[in-house]
Order: C-alpha cells, then structure tokens, then sequence
C-alpha cells in the first residue's frame, strides 16, 4: 500500500495549520511509524521524528548535526539530493516524488522507500518506509514462481523420455 497520499495530506496540513492544529501536525509526524523529517530550503533539518532516527541509526542530535547525507551512499545521496533541488525548485506546484533508497547503518544496510514532497515554497517533507521486508519476500517469491517453472519443465522432459522408451519397449517386444 503506498503511504504517498498520507503523506502529501499531511505535509498540507503542516504548511497550512498554525497553532493548535499545527501541534496537531506534530503529534502524528512523532507518532508515525514512517520515518518523517522536514527540511529547510537550504537544506537545513527543521525536525524529525523518533521513527526516523531508529530507521537510521542516528540521533536527533546526530542528524540536526550532520543532516542526513551520512546515511546513504554517495549514488543514493546523489539521487535523493537531485529529487530534492527539483523540489525546492518547483515548489508547492511540485508533484510528489517516490524513490526507493539504501540506507547506511552501523548494523548493516536497509532499503526504504521514500515520499519527498514540497509544502511550501521554502519546506520539504521526506517521510521514509523501510521496505527490506517486504522485497526480500518479493524475491523469495520469484525464487519459488523459477522453481516451479522448472519443475514443470523438469516434468515435461520426463514425459516426453518416458513416451520414447515405450516406443523403444513396444518395438523390443
């Protein structure tokens, strides 16, 4: 299920809300188990929340810090850091963008899926999913689907030779 229109939905909310409805906001950007951050047009981290820090490894402290360019790979960061300038560039007339990224971690590598949207001409909002899950079992069913194709050549083949001994047999006989 893609989480895009949830999350171009709230990051409407956040650039439109003031206030109570802003703190609203706020509370389900902390809730949510995507992992949301909200940057500056300069590039600078406004915010992110818990979940976002678990997914990659790091600190609020960390990431207000550093940003999040020590996460990924320098193909990765390239690509998300391309989407991003397009985004500031068109601002909140930019159509929200999907991309499937490698995440960097102390404990291995991690491949999310990630929402970036512009929320007014200044903000973006990146919210992040982790989806190594979800592909490792794509390809275990791909694995399973080969198989089965073998099998079923496998089988075929087997048929095909057993018709041919019989012919043999009869012709023996």
């Amino acid at each position: 299920i893609s989480f895009l229109p949830v999350i171009v939905a709230l990051g409407t909310a956040v650039a439109a809300s003031s206030g109570l409805a802003h703190l609203r906001a706020a509370r389900v950007v902390r809730a949510s188990r995507d992992g949301i951050v909200m940057l500056r047009g300069d590039g600078v981290l406004e915010m992110s929340n818990p979940a976002l820090q678990g997914l990659l490894g790091r600190s609020a402290r960390e990431l207000l810090r550093d940003g999040l360019a020590p996460s990924f790979s320098d193909e990765a960061w390239g690509r998300l850091s391309a989407v991003l300038r397009r985004l500031e560039a068109a601002g909140e007339e930019a159509a929200p963008e999907l991309l499937e990224l490698e995440v960097s971690r102390h404990a291995g590598s991690l491949q999310v899926e990630v929402v970036a949207t512009a929320i007014d001409n200044d903000r973006l909002l990146l919210a992040f999913r982790d989806v190594t899950r979800r592909q490792a079992l794509e390809r275990e069913v791909a694995r399973a689907q080969r198989l089965d194709s073998l099998g079923m050549l496998a089988g075929g083949i087997a048929h095909d030779f057993n018709n041919l001994l019989a012919g043999i047999l009869a012709s023996a006989s």
